[in-house]
């Protein structure tokens, strides 16, 4: 736990060029990825893509990669034979780099591939890979990072195709995500920019997110844990599949009651309305397997009970996926 006191003054990142990269392979090009591309441009979505936008007499490879880092969002189309581009691998090993160093938020797409082909290179890539290892023998540490990336990016929540019959259906749900993140990011870049002081005020609290899953904040009122709860929340929320700042949770509890607390969490979380009194269907296997599969990052604002701290975060937090972080603040220590 940390306590909460004053602190003053720090910059803002500058907005990227682009809003979303796509990465895919030749074989999606004249079809699914041109209509993602479409859908994404209708919504104002201004997206990268190689074969357009390149400049004549550029070096492609640096062209790419400044288009990856000054990308908010990647998209990248897995496709039976994504993984037989070394193009492709690349691409992918930037992001995933971006991901890390920088934030980036990437949604990958599961395309008639299965995601544990990619995880594990199994099926379509692993025959990819064997010819990777013969052509690469001098080089087994590229090759090593292109199947640490796919594992890494096959483990994201991400879109499946089968699980819509519908391919315009598929590529709505995509843009709906782009556009959410992309508003999100703008709203975290307004909240760090309005908050002074943010790396002095927010350093101890990242260590300890560093160190265990849950963190408390607690102060006495008006010293800034709401303050800090935010600007920890915008810094590191692209890192996460899923997110929810649920604020004055002391004040909702009283107007509106636990269960229905917990359920808005659970749907910000998931992404889908759950029923308003929740208590059997947030034990329901299907509802927890579902944030089992959620790496999330989690504010609880204002809580001032224990049934509060045990029915949000011991009862609901528990089920978040692996590397999911809950922060609380309170003025009850």
């Amino acid at each position: 736990m940390v306590s909460a006191s004053s602190s003053s003054g720090s910059s803002l990142n500058a907005p990227r060029k682009y809003d979303a990269f796509v990465s895919f392979r030749g074989e999606t090009r004249n079809n699914f990825t041109s209509h993602l591309h479409a859908a994404l441009n209708r919504e104002f979505v201004l997206s990268f893509r190689d074969d357009k936008q390149i400049e004549k007499g550029d070096e492609i490879t640096p062209s790419l990669i400044h288009a990856i880092k000054d990308s908010s969002v990647s998209i990248i189309v897995f496709s039976k034979d994504y993984a037989s581009s070394r193009w492709c691998l690349d691409e992918l090993a930037q992001i995933m780099r971006c991901r890390k160093d920088e934030g980036q938020f990437v949604l990958p797409i599961f395309y008639k591939v299965d995601p544990s082909h990619i995880r594990k290179q199994t099926g379509a890539y692993e025959r990819a890979f064997e010819q990777h290892e013969k052509d690469f023998m001098h080089d087994p540490e590229r090759v090593n990072g292109w199947k640490a990336a796919l594992s890494e990016a096959g483990s994201l929540s991400g879109r499946h195709c089968q699980d819509f019959t519908d391919e315009s259906n598929l590529i709505q749900g995509i843009v709906t995500d782009v556009n959410t993140k992309l508003e999100q990011i703008h709203n975290c870049r307004q909240t760090l920019k309005d908050v002074i002081g943010r790396d002095e005020m927010i350093k101890p609290i990242e260590e300890l997110l560093g160190k265990s899953q849950r963190v408390g904040i607690w102060g006495m009122g008006g010293v800034g844990k709401t303050t800090m709860a935010n600007a920890v929340f915008a810094k590191l929320s692209s890192q996460y599949d899923t997110c929810c700042f649920l604020e004055n949770i002391r004040e909702k509890t009283e107007k509106s009651g636990l269960g229905s607390v917990c359920s808005y969490l659970v749907s910000k979380l998931l992404g889908q309305d759950m029923p308003s009194n929740p208590s059997n269907g947030l034990r329901n296997a299907f509802v927890t397997r579902r944030l089992g599969k959620k790496k999330a990052l989690v504010v609880l604002d204002d809580i001032d009970r224990s049934d509060q701290l045990e029915g949000l975060q011991d009862n609901m937090c528990n089920f978040l996926g692996e590397g999911s972080k809950v922060i609380t603040t309170t003025r009850n220590r």
